[in-house]
């Protein structure tokens, strides 16, 4: 009887832990950041248990997958920036609607004393806007601060400008949200949804770039976009 009490308190009790860490950025327990994994993960110490936390909106360039033609030079400097940020730091948490990922990651906005670093990365230009439904609380913010930051051509952009001038491929310029190598970064892999349409693509679609920042969504298989609600565009045909 007392294990069957027992199992049945452990969903409640979990459900309110996750509960409390959703409110972590307006104040809830810090937590030292042990380990910078690359410029959008971290590993956290939570209570004795080592978590690995993915930051929820954003996406850094590649430095540590373990197909090593999906690194770039990038990928480092946003890692970088990321440990030194953070890594030996406390931070605090906040969650979205899914908690974790298919990966079992901790999916989480992080803040640092009263920021977020999620905005923090963007702002600096060091990460781009990804959008994985049901979790966009912030999703506007973080477009607009992505929009400034590419105009300004901070970070990452600026990059991406010069490997465009390299090339003399003038529609890959940053600040005119063109295809080229803006778009093949921008929307490397997966599908690109329109929240605006319900529509989803493949990358190199060439709707893509018309999309508005606060309506694009990621999937990663045309199954979870069409599982979000989504219908693929009759004119790439995504599948």
């Amino acid at each position: 009887m007392a294990a069957r009490r027992a199992d049945a308190v452990a969903p409640v009790l979990l459900s309110l832990f996750f509960l409390l860490c959703a409110c972590a950025g307006d104040g809830g327990d810090a937590y030292l950041v042990t380990r910078v994994v690359d410029g959008d993960t971290i590993i956290i110490d939570m209570n004795g248990t080592e978590e690995r936390v993915r930051l929820i909106g954003i996406d850094t360039p590649e430095s540590v997958h373990p197909d090593g033609e999906q690194n770039v030079p990038y990928g480092e400097i946003a890692a970088s920036f990321t440990k030194n940020a953070l890594e030996g730091k406390r931070v605090r948490i906040e969650l979205d609607a899914q908690t974790r990922d298919k990966y079992g990651r901790l999916l989480a906005y992080v803040y640092t004393d009263d920021a977020m670093f999620n905005e923090t990365l963007l702002s600096e230009g060091h990460a781009q806007l990804a959008t994985y439904p049901p979790n966009v609380r912030h999703v506007e913010a973080f477009a607009a601060l992505q929009k400034d930051a590419r105009e300004r051509g901070a970070g990452l952009w600026a990059y991406l400008a010069e490997e465009a001038a390299e090339d003399g491929d003038a529609a890959a310029s940053p600040q005119n949200g063109e295809s080229g190598k803006d778009g093949a970064v921008r929307y490397a892999g997966g599908f690109i949804g329109n929240a605006g349409t319900k529509k989803f693509h493949l990358p190199a679609c060439r709707y893509v770039p018309s999309i508005k920042e606060a309506h694009i969504v990621r999937f990663g298989t045309c199954e979870e976009a069409r599982a979000a609600g989504f219908v693929p565009c009759k004119v790439c045909n995504p599948q």
